[in-house]
């Protein structure tokens, strides 16, 4: 879920922010090591020249037993911080084999989160595409029409094998209808596009609907030699169905 991916996209910062931490501290501990290293070296390099102060010490001043106690004293206490500093650097490099442990681990727990992420991701992307697969496997078997309509009869069967381009349904938008009169050829004359027309049918007794004249045939009916003239009229209440009949009549001025 995305829920889940987000909470993975978090671990993943969290462990990287981790890892950064203690590479800041390997760092900070590996300068610490070096400081402990340059102390020894100074302690070294005290103690070589407190015993070579007491040598000279021994050579030139024999008859001075408390300056040579002193040199002694400084070639002990030169010892003791030379011990201390032996003892910080150990200390300091055991702090750094545990830094570098801190390290090892925050580094296995990025590699597993991440791990952890990229199936996560892997799982949204299996279940977007099991999402496509099911909305084209719906969209496949959703017939649509090109216009808005009611089914006024079904010419297929459930089950039955069908051709491509065979027609499944008949519709009718009833949203304006189109009645369909015959004009005898004397009457044409008197008859044009746009011209109003108000007609009732046995349906809605008493009731008065209006239209206006589409367009006027071109040809005559061979056997009544009457024009056909086609009025379109609003429907917006549907009260109008297809198959009704109707007596028009054409409003002159």
């Amino acid at each position: 879920s995305e829920q889940d991916l987000k909470r993975m996209e978090l671990a993943v910062t969290n462990a990287q922010l981790a890892l950064k931490r203690s590479e800041q501290d390997l760092k900070r501990m590996e300068l610490a090591v070096t400081n402990a290293e340059l102390a020894l070296k100074r302690s070294e390099s005290d103690v070589a020249g407190a015993e070579l102060a007491v040598e000279n010490t021994k050579l030139t001043l024999k008859g001075s037993e408390q300056d040579l106690k002193r040199m002694e004293l400084a070639v002990t206490n030169a010892q003791l911080v030379l011990k201390r500093s032996e003892s910080d650097v150990v200390g300091a490099e055991l702090a750094v084999e545990n830094t570098k442990l801190t390290l090892k681990r925050s580094e296995q727990d990025l590699k597993r989160t991440t791990l952890s992420l990229e199936n996560a991701q892997l799982q949204v992307q299996l279940a977007q595409k099991e999402v496509a697969i099911r909305k084209d496997a719906l969209a496949d078997r959703t017939i649509r029409a090109k216009l808005a309509g009611f089914v006024t009869s079904k010419l297929v069967e459930t089950g039955e094998v069908i051709g491509s381009g065979a027609p499944l349904f008949e519709l009718v938008n009833l949203d304006e209808v189109e009645i369909q009169v015959q004009v005898p050829e004397e009457d044409l004359a008197q008859v044009h596009d746009g011209q109003p027309v108000v007609f009732t049918t046995p349906s809605y007794p008493g009731r008065e609907f209006s239209g206006k004249v589409k367009r006027i045939g071109l040809q005559a009916d061979a056997q009544t030699n009457q024009f056909p003239v086609y009025v379109r009229a609003a429907n917006p209440k549907l009260a109008l169905r297809a198959g009704m009949t109707a007596r028009l009549y054409l409003l002159t001025p």
